[in-house]
């Protein structure tokens, strides 16, 4: 299959997921109401449900088994590998993110000829379903990263995304820092700027729960990432 045949690649970056199989179908719905070629491609750090990913790649999602789990950003990277679509989007592999934000994010990107579009849960017509302790640490979190890197993108880290092909590989040939974990979208932003990139955001409806699956090792990594792009990047 040629690259030009397909409109809109989704990847997904999977570790430990159960629902796997109910949540990618639910997304599957989505893009296939939207009445164009694609493709899904998820990146599984693990084995563990791999039932569930061969019943998925029966149904033409294809699916990509790493060594061992290697970060969300590792992820990303590998999946654009192997993506045709003219747009690439990911978005997290639980349904804590509405699974409706893929039609709003391509009818964005494509209609009116962004780079790059996200989802902003800091947008004033975002619907956030969380606890005031998890909602004032990710606004402090984000202050943060707003702080070390003057970038234009206002929520770096709510995971779902979509980009013209052509942006996401040239950021890839431009990455210095290469991180594999969950900053790797920080990074993403830096270079979106460095490129004078045309990007925008939409609101986001977001369900989670207020036990965080999130391992304090990688709360940590997250942070260090942070200070290797400041040391590589600087404030750009």
């Amino acid at each position: 299959m040629q690259k030009e045949t397909v409109e809109l690649t989704i990847i997904i970056p999977a570790y430990n997921e159960k629902n796997i199989k109910k949540d990618t179908l639910l997304k599957r719905k989505v893009v296939k109401n939207l009445g164009i070629p694609f493709e899904i491609i998820i990146v599984s750090g693990d084995d563990k449900y791999k039932k569930d990913l061969d019943e998925l790649a029966s149904l033409d999602v294809e699916v990509l088994y790493l060594d061992k789990n290697r970060g969300k950003g590792y992820a990303i990277f590998r999946g654009l590998k192997e993506a045709k679509g003219h747009y690439v989007l990911y978005i997290d592999a639980d349904n804590d993110i509405d699974p409706s934000i893929i039609k709003d994010l391509y009818t964005k990107i494509n209609r009116e000829e962004w780079d790059m579009v996200y989802a902003n849960k800091y947008h004033k017509f975002s619907r956030v379903n969380r606890s005031f302790i998890r909602n004032l640490s990710s606004r402090l979190i984000n202050l943060f990263i707003h702080l070390l890197f003057n970038i234009d993108v206002k929520d770096t880290q709510t995971g779902a995304k979509i980009y013209k092909r052509e942006i996401l590989e040239k950021i890839d040939k431009l990455r210095k820092a290469k991180i594999p974990g969950f900053a790797f979208e920080v990074e993403i932003a830096i270079l979106l700027k460095k490129l004078d990139a045309k990007v925008n955001d939409i609101p986001v409806q977001i369900r989670v729960s207020d036990v965080s699956s999130v391992a304090t090792s990688n709360v940590v990594s997250f942070f260090k990432d942070l200070l290797i792009l400041r040391r590589v990047y600087g404030k750009e």
